[in-house]
């Protein structure tokens, strides 16, 4: 089969890449790397990664299980109240040979890996190595050439792939059977080949319910966030009440038991508290540590909730409560538009 030189008594490239226990080590861009991004492109955020590593024995089994479990998404949906039909995603057969054929056409002279990205309208399958041979973007897919021919024999005798040269034209078919479209193919890219295989035109209609549900958990915990950020609002409000009423209580005592000598005192009190009050007024313009950090993230994320803050701060959800009601007695901040949907305006500069 080719897999061992004997002139030289050591593997061909084709044996390490099928038999191999550490292929990367002689050919690095011998894996495939598959991403899958939140939206329509590169930009977007990565909702999962994986790296399919290893010799082509394992890991040509691993991707048609991978594809079959992961990629094609069959799911039934209700058509009529006694009637369910299942919607595909990527057919499995058309996809799987996609992937089989970069595995089988890339040059592994490259230290780049087989790009395998799914987005939510499309998969992109880019392989290093542009067309081979006889083959060139006026006579492709027609006109077939193989860069690597022991891999291809021995991924026939797997059964991945069957070499008549009628791959390309099948996977056409299903795609159009499923309703995905026409594959778009990237013959002009010198040193790549990439083909983009477009979503079932049926699954945008009815996306997958998992998609659905994530929706719905982010909108609870943003109403866990508003009921939790009220909660402790009305705790705070009823404990300052509280400590209002006592603090009314113990006053009204005070007058009624008072004698000459305490009144001396509480004048004595009332000058101290004076200059306190002084004192005060001179460091109201002056903020502390945890203030300043506040006042920043309000100027960034006017909308902040209490819980956001705290986060960010790593302090208690009291603690950031209490730190604003200062800020706000002291003129610095005020609340807009109410306490859900308002935002937080600053009121002074920080000199």
């Amino acid at each position: 089969m080719g897999f061992f030189d004997k002139r030289y008594n050591c593997p061909t490239y084709a044996g390490i890449l099928f038999f191999g226990k550490q292929v990367e080590r002689f050919l690095p861009g011998a894996y495939i790397q598959y991403v899958r991004f939140e939206g329509q492109g590169r930009a977007g955020k990565i909702k999962s990664e994986y790296k399919f590593s290893g010799n082509l024995c394992k890991v040509l089994f691993q991707l048609d299980t991978f594809v079959d479990a992961s990629i094609t998404n069959r799911r039934p949906v209700p058509v009529s109240a006694l009637q369910e039909k299942t919607v595909i995603d990527y057919p499995h057969w058309a996809t799987r040979e996609l992937l089989m054929n970069a595995i089988c056409h890339r040059s592994y002279e490259s230290n780049g890996p087989i790009q395998f990205y799914q987005y939510d309208n499309r998969i992109e399958l880019m392989n290093p190595g542009g067309l081979y041979g006889k083959a060139n973007a006026q006579n492709f897919p027609l006109v077939n050439d193989y860069r690597n021919p022991i891999v291809a024999e021995t991924m026939k005798v797997l059964g991945f792939v069957n070499r008549f040269s009628r791959g390309v034209l099948r996977v056409k078919e299903e795609l159009k059977e499923n309703g995905n479209g026409d594959p778009q193919f990237s013959l002009d890219l010198g040193t790549a080949f990439m083909v983009t295989e477009p979503i079932s035109a049926e699954a945008l209609l009815y996306p997958c319910e998992a998609e659905g549900e994530e929706k719905n958990e982010e909108k609870a915990e943003e109403k866990a966030e508003e009921k939790s950020e009220e909660k402790s609002e009305e705790k705070s409000e009823e404990k300052e009440k509280h400590n209002n009423v006592n603090d009314n209580n113990l006053k009204r005592k005070k007058e009624k038991y008072k004698t000459k000598s305490e009144e001396k005192a509480e004048g004595k009190g009332e000058e101290k508290a004076e200059e306190k009050a002084e004192e005060k007024a001179e460091e109201k313009n002056t903020l502390t540590e945890t203030e300043q950090n506040i006042l920043k993230i309000l100027a960034v994320k006017p909308e902040a909730t209490y819980a956001f803050i705290s986060e960010k701060l790593k302090v208690s959800e009291t603690s950031t409560y209490n730190t604003i009601k200062k800020l706000k007695s002291r003129g610095w901040i005020k609340r807009e538009d109410g306490r859900k949907h308002g935002k937080w305006t600053i009121l002074k500069t920080v000199e």
